[in-house]
């Protein structure tokens, strides 16, 4: 038994952190992952710090994040965790079966895993461990595992957890500000982490490889990847790019929500294909502003809404009043006045044509 009621059917794996069970619930028999903090880091979590972070980490509800339900004590005392349990395999297991995922599929749990980060990120939680053990496959659905934990770990630790030797988070997958221990970890370092994930589900390997988790850690600061598009022949250099900037070794040179990288990495046609992809000045409404534009500048003799309707020159009609014989010369000036003005709207409408007439011509290229 774990605590008073999680009756353990089998192990389910373990990490660095925990060691994960599944589980039954012996008080109304459903099924829970339960997650045991290995000995080194449950002897220096303070407990009741932890089960306030696990407590906020409860209140997430995103039906991709599943759902954290309580923590306790085990026998020994160490701290454990519990959250519904998911039927599925991991994305780890996915790439010990299968290497290097097919572009579309790449793209479908990018857009996926998107889509939790996102929500927590707007609620100023960072994961912090992003890997594809956290990222779980039931189906067409894709889960992410554990929001909030390492938080809640770092948080009832201290710099007590550093004295140990161990790490929150994971050296392949870990930004270069969490090598450095930076204590100020924004949604960047999780791009950056996703951004490892997503590189190892195309080329078939994390995007740093080494013989130790010290040597792999500094690797970040010494090497660059090795391009996508050099790897795959199927992976256009816009998706290479979108994984490139969102690995930058600063932060500020990353995207800077995750949502744009996933956009970046949907928008990219695949590699060969005539399909092109429609940038903001590609859009209808930008169209017709870029149209609209020239049409400003005439606002004195352009009437763009008459020119919708049909019409061109938008002036309203008036009634001239009758010339008497003292301002018959007056009356001339002014007809040729209003002659010349005419000719001045119809010479502009020519040149706002001519001017649509190319950027129409541009756009359609």
């Amino acid at each position: 038994m774990l605590g008073e009621h999680y009756r353990i059917e089998r192990e389910l794996g373990h990490g660095g952190m925990a060691t994960v069970y599944l589980c039954v619930d012996i008080r109304d028999e459903t099924r829970a992952a339960v997650k045991v903090l290995r000995p080194e880091v449950g002897s220096v979590v303070t407990r009741e710090r932890f089960s306030r972070e696990i407590a906020f980490s409860s209140e997430l509800d995103h039906p991709r994040i599943p759902k954290v339900l309580e923590s306790g004590t085990t026998s020994r005392g160490l701290p454990y965790y519990s959250m519904n349990f998911i039927d599925g395999e991991s994305l780890r297991d996915r790439l010990t079966s299968q290497p290097r995922l097919p572009l579309d599929e790449v793209r479908r749990i990018t857009a996926a895993i998107a889509g939790p980060m996102s929500y927590a990120h707007e609620r100023s939680i960072v994961h912090r461990d992003i890997k594809p053990e956290n990222i779980l496959l039931s189906g067409d659905k894709v889960y992410v595992l554990d929001f909030g934990v390492a938080r809640a770990i770092a948080d009832s630790t201290g710099d007590r957890l550093t004295r140990t030797g161990v790490t929150l988070g994971t050296p392949a997958y870990m930004s270069p500000e969490q090598v450095m221990a930076d204590q100020d970890l924004d949604l960047r370092s999780d791009i950056y982490s996703f951004a490892c994930v997503v590189y190892e589900m195309l080329a078939g390997s994390p995007p740093f490889t080494a013989g130790s988790p010290q040597m792999l850690m500094a690797a970040r600061f010494s090497k660059t990847p090795k391009p996508l598009n050099s790897i795959r022949d199927d992976v256009p250099e816009s998706v290479s790019n979108a994984i490139d900037k969102a690995m930058a070794r600063k932060a500020v040179d990353r995207w800077h929500t995750v949502d744009a990288f996933a956009d970046a990495m949907l928008l990219a046609p695949a590699a060969g294909s005539n399909e092109t992809v429609q940038t903001p000045a590609d859009t209808p409404e930008a169209q017709n502003e870029m149209l609209a534009q020239p049409k400003k500048s005439f606002t004195d003799v352009y009437d763009v809404q008459s020119e919708k309707k049909g019409g061109g020159i938008g002036t309203e009609p008036q009634t001239a009043p009758r010339p008497t014989g003292s301002s018959v010369q007056a009356g001339k000036a002014r007809t040729l006045s209003q002659t010349a003005k005419i000719a001045v709207s119809v010479a502009a409408l020519l040149i706002v044509a001519a001017v649509a007439a190319v950027i129409a011509k541009w756009l359609g290229r």
